[in-house]
């Protein structure tokens, strides 16, 4: 009688194959529905005029909440921001995934973007950005009727030392031009590392391997003859 090999090998492969397996890790899911939203951990708050960033009950896309900017100050940058999350994660050449969902209207010179970075300095307090600032534009994702949700995707790579993590902005910008506002509305806003650190494959995982392996040369000695 004859022992297929063939199962040992493919069992060993499986397990050698197990330490490579990826992690997709959702840093953060926006939040919105929170009391004291946008206000609450992790969102901090930066308005340039009296009440252009709230929590709003008006056509979320999505539960009772989403977030309003409403900027209409000149030449300035209303934005709530998600600091150094995913400290310890997140790491130089990761895949970030951040969408959502957004709506709003523009005036000249005016827009709504996300803003990403990875933090220099380890938590607690940001101290800056280590490696590229990448910013997208949603200018053209919003539908020309304002109360109509649009889904946006922005997916970049970490190029930098992430030591605290990644911070992460939602901002309605304005230039300096008369006229100018921007009015946006986000919700359903994640954010992932689509390529966080391998898997830890259990450690029984490769005793059975080994065991496997070990197997081979016993079975290749003991061969029983039909």
């Amino acid at each position: 009688m004859k022992f297929n090999y063939s199962l040992i090998a493919g069992a060993v492969a499986l397990a050698c194959s197990a330490g490579a397996a990826q992690a997709s890790v959702t840093l953060l899911s926006d939040g919105f529905e929170a009391a004291g939203s946008p206000t609450n951990p992790p969102w901090q708050s930066f308005s340039s005029n009296a009440g252009g960033i709230v929590q709003s009950s008006v056509d979320p896309y999505a539960g009772s909440y989403s977030l309003e900017l409403n900027n209409t100050s000149l030449g300035a940058a209303d934005f709530v921001k998600a600091q150094q999350i995913g400290s310890g994660v997140v790491n130089t050449g990761d895949s970030i995934t951040i969408a959502g969902e957004v709506r709003g209207s523009l005036g000249v010179s005016g827009d709504v973007q996300v803003v990403a970075f990875g933090e220099a300095c380890a938590p607690p307090g940001g101290c800056g950005t280590n490696g590229s600032t990448f910013v997208k534009s949603l200018a053209g994702t919003l539908n020309a009727n304002s109360t109509v949700w649009s889904p946006f995707s922005y997916t970049f790579t970490i190029n930098g030392t992430p030591v605290g993590g990644l911070t992460v902005q939602l901002s309605a910008v304005t230039g300096a031009v008369s006229g100018a506002f921007a009015h946006g509305f986000f919700d359903n806003v994640t954010i992932t590392d689509t390529t966080a650190s391998a898997v830890p494959v259990p450690a029984s995982i490769w005793l059975l391997g080994s065991a496997l392996v070990g197997g081979l040369g016993v079975f290749r000695r003991k061969t029983i003859k039909a």
